[in-house]
């Protein structure tokens, strides 16, 4: 008998239990593919969501309620990118605050809104091309999300109410909640999505926040704390050692 036949004659004999073989061989295989499909893809999901919230930044310092001077920023500038330093590095230093807003008279309103001081390094250090380095004044832009929330076009006035920035803590014996916020009318200039970095948030989450976007500078009047910031930015391929901070 010739090895073909003895074959033949196997798969003949055996064919119920081959067959069997057979299927549970695709079925796995098409598991195995599906499971590295899906895997793909979430991979890319999450991605994606990274880079609607950071953009480009790569590296976060939050002072929470805490508060450092914009001559800090300058000298970290000045150590991280002159002789021994990362020339691809960018920085920019934000002022982060919370706070509320209302349109149509009050009659919509939406609390926990993220009011976020930016400048032209904000651009830089995002990827974007001179989107809110042309904030001045009482213009702000929102995302998406908050300008569906309070049913607002551009051009339209939105009253904003915020806590005043303090380098004392809110909950000290005799400091008010009356002198802790602050009340302004602010004019809606544009409105960013997804790809304007609408959904920056430092908080890990798949949900956009409410976000108004300020000029830093306004912001700083209006908290009268001039040159304070709260937030560093950093966007860099390098790796950053502890001693080169």
């Amino acid at each position: 008998m010739t090895p073909w036949k003895f074959i033949s004659n196997n798969l003949r004999h055996y064919w119920k239990r081959n067959l069997l073989f057979a299927l549970g061989v695709a079925v796995s295989g098409a598991v195995i593919t599906g499971a590295l499909m899906v895997g793909d893809s979430v991979s890319h999901s999450l991605q994606q969501i990274v880079v609607q919230r950071l953009g480009k930044v790569s590296h976060v310092l939050r002072a929470g309620d805490r508060y450092f001077t914009e001559a800090l920023v300058e000298r970290l500038a000045q150590d991280l990118g002159g002789d021994g330093g990362n020339g691809d590095l960018e920085m920019a230093a934000l002022l982060l605050q919370e706070g509320n807003a209302s349109a149509g008279g009050g009659q919509l309103r939406v609390n926990q809104v993220q009011v976020l001081g930016v400048d032209a390094a904000f651009d830089r250090v995002s990827g974007l091309d001179d989107y809110y380095g042309r904030l001045s004044g009482d213009s702000v832009i929102l995302n998406a999300r908050l300008a569906t929330a309070l049913n607002v076009q551009p051009g339209e006035v939105l009253l904003l109410r915020m806590e005043k920035a303090s380098l004392i803590p809110a909950n000290a014996p005799f400091v008010s909640d009356a002198d802790n916020m602050l009340t302004q009318r602010v004019v809606v200039k544009a409105i960013a999505g997804d790809a304007a970095l609408g959904r920056f948030n430092l908080r890990v989450s798949q949900t956009s926040p409410y976000n108004i976007f300020m000029s830093k500078e306004r912001l700083q009047q209006l908290m009268d704390f001039p040159h304070r910031v709260n937030v560093l930015l950093l966007s860099t391929e390098a790796e950053l050692t502890p001693g080169r901070i």
